[in-house]
């Protein structure tokens, strides 16, 4: 009988770490997509869209107009309620979109699509 309480006390304190565990790990998640959101940045310039994102190493992506061929605005239900959207940018040869700005005011987002569809139609 003696064998069964001591498993049971030893599952007591699994359970203790396992829940320390989850907060540590929350916290790091919390603070990671904070700094991720915050080193996010995206520039239209003359002639290309430049994208940069990254924590520990930096992906930089610079896009020609000439290769847009496609711009898609999202809001999902959690951002909706939040009035944000995201931006996603398609080229060609590509099945998925090559750049996504998320977090983004709806009216800023809005003004983003309609300045790529411009460029767009400038350069047919």
């Amino acid at each position: 009988m003696g064998f069964i309480f001591y498993f049971a006390e030893e599952i007591a304190d699994a359970r203790i770490y396992i829940a320390i565990a989850f907060a540590v790990l929350i916290v790091f998640t919390f603070v990671f997509s904070r700094i991720g959101f915050k080193k996010r940045g995206f520039a239209f310039r003359e002639h290309d869209v430049l994208f940069q994102s990254g924590i520990i190493a930096t992906k930089t992506i610079v896009i020609p107009y000439n290769r847009v061929q496609h711009v898609a605005l999202h809001e999902g239900l959690v951002s909706r309620y939040f009035g944000l959207a995201k931006v996603e940018i398609f080229t060609a040869g590509g099945g998925s979109s090559d750049i996504e700005i998320p977090g983004i005011e709806k009216e800023q987002a809005e003004n983003i699509k309609q300045l790529l569809m411009g460029k767009i139609q400038k350069q047919l």
